[in-house]
């Protein structure tokens, strides 16, 4: 989610709250908003208590908040980078709820942009639109999952311009290490047969990677990140944050890109991060020592 839509979020929260509490309407031990929790995943969690109340016959006040344009606001390009920085020394992890109720996360520490219509690299370069790229042109914060080689998945997050997304690169495993080897040892069983254990970096660096070990396919195309019950965004958690320096992102050339737009300055990560897959000395020599002040802001 964006840092604009963050910040409606906690204003929205706060007057929430507020009313809650002076019309005593709700508890304030029930109303569900947990400290270091976005507040659409306590959303999420409220609506599934809420439910089960009103199934067992409970009257119940409720309240729905749709955050979904939260993503409206925020171009392609700085979208990509906020998803790898949220604001001053926070950062953007994606979490994924399994079948079975496990929760994967990890944070966003590499990712692309991809600028549609002028974008020759891009799916939807030249306007183009197909059933495949569909999603690229729905709205902001609509993931866009394609398959590449018959066999990988690569899913992306469509973004504010026509037929333009962010790529997710890579992500740090920060939850459930043991799920996301299990998951990424099923597919190299098939292809190859028993393999060694797989190291922490090596789990998400990759957009392939990632996909495989958070379980995202093409089930997900067209879904609405900001309101899927079992693949959000939150901030990172201050204990995850704790002994972190302020971290610099590095704007380097996108991988494996040929052509006129093979140099365009629009990867993003994190300097220094070992979960990063593919790391741009030059870049990293080119950036400063400071955040860039669009980020800051």
């Amino acid at each position: 989610m964006s840092i604009p839509g963050k910040i409606l979020e906690k204003i929205v929260k706060e007057a929430v709250c507020k009313h809650l509490e002076t019309n005593a309407v709700i508890a304030n031990s029930q109303h569900g908003f947990i400290k270091n929790k976005s507040c659409q995943t306590n959303l999420i969690s409220f609506f599934d208590r809420a439910t089960s109340w009103v199934d067992a016959g409970n009257a119940v006040d409720v309240a729905y908040l749709d955050f979904s344009k939260a993503f409206d606001k925020v171009p392609h390009d700085l979208l990509a980078r906020k998803l790898v920085l949220c604001g001053l020394g926070k950062t953007t992890v994606l979490v994924r709820r399994l079948p079975g109720g496990s929760i994967l996360r990890g944070r966003v520490v590499e990712t692309e942009a991809y600028l549609g219509g002028p974008d020759m690299a891009s799916h939807s370069r030249g306007g183009r639109r197909t059933p495949r790229n569909a999603a690229m042109f729905m709205a902001p914060g609509t993931l866009y999952v394609y398959q590449i080689y018959g066999l990988y998945f690569c899913v992306n997050i469509s973004s504010q311009g026509e037929g333009a997304a962010v790529l997710l690169r890579s992500l740090e495993p920060l939850q459930g290490l043991e799920a996301m080897r299990e998951q990424r040892l099923l597919l190299s069983r098939r292809r190859k047969g028993p393999s060694a254990p797989l190291k922490a970096w090596q789990l998400c660096n990759g957009p392939s990677k990632l996909c495989q070990a958070l379980a995202l396919d093409k089930t997900l195309d067209q879904e609405d990140l900001s309101c899927h019950p079992d693949l959000w965004l939150e901030e990172g958690q201050e204990e995850e944050e704790e002994g972190k320096e302020e971290q610099t992102v590095v704007c380097a050339k996108r991988i494996g890109i040929s052509g006129e737009w093979a140099h365009k300055p629009l990867r993003f990560y994190l300097r220094g991060n070992k979960y990063v897959s593919v790391t741009d000395r030059e870049a990293e020599r080119a950036t400063g020592p400071r955040l860039p002040d669009e980020l800051r802001a």
